[in-house]
């Protein structure tokens, strides 16, 4: 597989979309060139913003040269960065033909979601039991940030405390098992998730899900918590359900 990947670099390129211009990155994160000691790490995670925020379509072939030119590496770094977004399912590496934007089907991201959703809902009792009040306060202060965001119509600021707050409910349950799995289906519904924010009704609602989430938390109260962090993911696949390519 290495020997035809170094013979395909030295021939002209075919993909059609080597040629076409790369979109400018919309994330803070993502411009500017790549600092040399971070390399296919930092691509990593250029490349999960792009495909967030739909810089990289799902079915989109990666457009390499174009990427390589604007982050300012070479392929290898970029190639060893899709291959971690391949083991993360949000790639897929097709012989001869470059690497391809995954389009999870409907029934993927339900799974995934409602996984999701039963993770948190079994950290949430050990969360409330194991917390420290400096944890919660911590939450506490990114929740405070996430509604600013949701007040200034900051999407992807919203997104990005809203994702660091339920890291940091699992994480205050100790579980290592539970911390990993959350993490790893995390990164294949990113994408899915931020479009529940896409429709206002849907953004206000969860921003007010939010505020229950945090008082039950204040109040140690897991049982609770437990119920609305479960509910929580069957609104985000009931939102997002109807942006998805309709199943043949």
């Amino acid at each position: 597989m290495q020997k035809k990947a170094l013979k395909s670099e030295a021939a002209p390129p075919t993909n059609p979309l080597e040629h076409r211009k790369v979109p400018a990155l919309s994330t803070q994160r993502s411009t500017g060139k790549i600092n040399r000691g971070t390399l296919h790490e930092e691509v990593a995670v250029r490349l999960r913003d792009m495909i967030l925020v739909g810089e990289l379509a799902p079915g989109e072939v990666i457009p390499e040269m174009q990427l390589c030119e604007a982050l300012g590496i070479s392929r290898t770094p970029l190639r060893e960065a899709l291959k971690v977004l391949a083991s993360d399912s949000l790639v897929e590496l097709r012989t001869g033909r470059g690497a391809v934007v995954v389009q999870p089907s409907n029934d993927d991201v339900m799974g995934t979601l409602y996984a999701i959703g039963a993770i948190e809902g079994a950290c949430a009792p050990l969360a409330c039991e194991n917390m420290t009040q400096r944890e919660l306060q911590q939450i506490q202060q990114l929740h405070s940030r996430m509604v600013a965001a949701h007040k200034a119509n900051e999407r992807l600021k919203y997104f990005e405390m809203n994702q660091r707050i339920h890291e940091k409910i699992v994480a205050a349950s100790r579980n290592n098992f539970l911390m990993n799995l959350h993490s790893k289906l995390n990164l294949r519904v990113r994408r899915i998730r931020f479009l529940g924010n896409s429709q206002q009704s849907w953004w206000d609602q969860a921003v007010r899900e939010h505020e229950e989430i945090l008082d039950y938390l204040k109040h140690r109260n897991g049982a609770a918590l437990s119920d609305l962090l479960r509910q929580h993911m069957n609104t985000a696949w009931a939102d997002v359900k109807h942006t998805l390519p309709q199943s043949t």
